[in-house]
C-alpha cells in the first residue's frame, strides 16, 4: 500500500500532501516526512507542510529547520489561515525546546483564531448530555436477540485518551478487524430521528424492543463490510460515548470500551490539537474543555453505574504502565483468547487514520504526560475541572 501511495506522483502540491497523509495512515511517518519537506524546499503549502511535519508527533526537527520555520512564522505576509496552522506548529517547537511561556502564548493565540471559525455552545452541550441521562433512566426494553451485537466493540472516549491504541491492541489480534471512526451509529440514531420527526433522545420513550432491534440489525448491516475477512470489528468513534444505552439498547450482544486518561492531560492534549473543521468544537478554550470532560464523566458514570451494556472503563494510564496485564484483561473483556501480537500493537499492518497515528507504530510508552511541565501555567484549567480528575 505504501508502494501505491508512492506512485500517486503528481506536482500539484494538494496532491503531494493528500500522499504524504495517506504515506502516514499507512505507518510510514518517515516517508510522510519527507514529502512535506519537499513542499516546504519547493516554497508550496509551505504552512500546510510545516504544520503536517509537526501534527506526526514522532519527527525530530533538525536545527536547520527550527531556524526556518521560525523565520517563515515571522513573516508579516502571512494570511489568517497560515498563522493558524504556524501557532499549533511553533507551540509545539517551543514546548520540545522547554519554552513553555512562548509555547502556551502560541497555543492561545492558535485557540482563540480557530475558536472564532467554529460553533459551538457548552450549555447546549450539557443540556443534551442530561437529556440523554433522563431518556436512560430507565432501561428500555429489552428485545428477543440478547446476543445481537457480540461481533461488535465499541471504543469511546474523548479525543486524546488513548483510544487509537486500544484499538490497534484489539486489531493486532487475528479476529478483530479495525474499523477506525465509523458514521453508522450515528447514521442510524440520525435516520430514526428524522424518521419519527423527533430529535434523539426526545423519542427513546416511544421506542419499542422490535424498533431497538430494528436499530441494531440495521447498524449490523451498515458494518457488514467490517467482517468480510474477520469475525469481529471495531468501532472508535469517541463521540460514541454520548449513545452507550442505545447501543445497550440496540446490540445487547456488543462490548464498549471507554477510554479514559486524566482530565488535565487530556484537555492539555485536546488543546494542542488543531481538530479538522466541524470537529471536536469544545476544544478551543479551558471553559468549554472542563465543561465537556464534566459533561463526559457524568454521562459514563451512568452508563458504568447502571450497566445498560457490557462495558469496561480503559486506564490509559494503568495501560501505559501496565501494558502486558492490561491488555490481557482487554481481551479478557472482549471474549478474545490470548495473543502474543496484541503485546505489539505497534505492528499490525492497517490504516490509522487519528492523530496519533504515527505515535501508535511505537511502542507503548510510559512517559506521555505532559501537563506537569507547564506547573502553574495551567492553573487555570485545573481549577475549572476542579475535582473531576479521575
Amino acid at each position: 500500500m505504501q508502494a501505491t501511495a508512492r506512485a500517486l506522483g503528481s506536482t500539484d502540491a494538494r496532491v503531494a500532501l493528500l500522499r504524504a497523509r495517506c504515506l502516514q495512515m499507512l505507518g510510514d511517518a518517515d516517508g510522510a516526512a519527507g514529502e512535506y519537506r519537499g513542499l516546504i524546499r519547493e516554497g508550496r503549502e509551505v504552512a500546510k507542510a510545516w504544520f503536517a511535519l509537526l501534527d506526526i508527533k514522532t519527527i525530530t526537527l533538525t536545527a536547520g529547520e527550527v531556524r526556518s520555520i521560525q523565520r517563515f512564522a515571522s513573516e508579516p505576509k502571512r494570511t489568517f489561515d497560515e498563522k493558524l496552522l504556524l501557532d499549533f506548529a511553533m507551540a509545539r517547537i517551543h514546548e520540545a525546546a522547554g519554552e513553555f511561556d512562548e509555547a502556551l502564548v502560541c497555543l492561545e493565540r492558535g485557540n482563540s483564531s480557530a475558536r472564532s471559525r467554529r460553533v459551538w455552545s457548552a450549555s447546549a452541550h450539557s443540556q443534551f448530555v442530561d437529556k440523554v441521562a433522563d431518556a436512560f433512566a430507565c432501561r428500555p426494553a429489552a428485545h428477543d436477540q440478547p446476543d445481537l451485537g457480540q461481533e461488535a466493540i465499541f471504543v469511546v472516549s474523548l479525543p486524546r485518551s488513548g483510544s487509537t491504541l486500544v484499538e490497534q491492541i484489539l486489531a493486532a489480534h487475528p479476529q478483530v478487524e479495525g474499523g477506525s471512526e465509523l458514521s453508522d451509529l450515528q447514521a442510524v440514531i440520525a435516520a430514526e430521528s428524522n424518521s419519527r420527526r423527533k430529535p434523539f433522545p426526545d423519542w427513546v420513550a416511544d421506542a419499542d424492543a422490535h424498533d431497538w432491534q430494528r436499530l441494531g440489525t440495521d447498524y449490523l448491516a451498515r458494518t457488514a463490510r467490517w467482517r468480510h475477512l474477520r469475525p469481529i470489528f471495531t468501532d472508535k468513534t469517541p463521540d460514541n460515548w454520548k449513545y452507550v444505552g442505545a447501543i445497550g439498547a440496540m446490540l445487547p450482544g456488543a462490548k464498549v470500551i471507554d477510554c479514559r486518561r486524566d482530565a488535565l492531560e487530556t484537555c492539555w492534549s485536546c488543546f494542542k490539537q488543531l481538530f479538522a473543521p466541524g470537529v471536536a468544537g469544545f476544544a478551543y478554550t479551558f471553559e468549554d474543555l472542563a465543561s465537556y470532560w464534566k459533561d463526559y464523566l457524568r454521562l459514563s458514570t451512568v452508563w458504568d453505574t447502571d450497566r445498560h451494556c457490557s462495558y469496561r472503563i480503559q486506564s490509559y494510564e494503568a495501560l501505559a504502565a501496565h501494558p502486558t496485564q492490561q491488555t490481557a484483561e482487554l481481551l479478557a473483556f472482549c471474549g478474545l483468547p490470548a495473543d502474543e501480537r496484541c503485546l505489539h500493537p505497534e505492528r499490525a499492518p492497517r490504516a490509522i487514520r487519528t492523530a496519533s497515528s504515527a505515535q501508535v507504530r511505537e511502542p507503548i510508552r510510559n512517559d506521555t504526560a505532559r501537563a506537569a511541565a507547564y506547573g502553574s501555567r495551567l492553573a487555570r484549567l485545573v481549577a475549572l475541572l476542579g475535582s473531576v480528575r479521575a
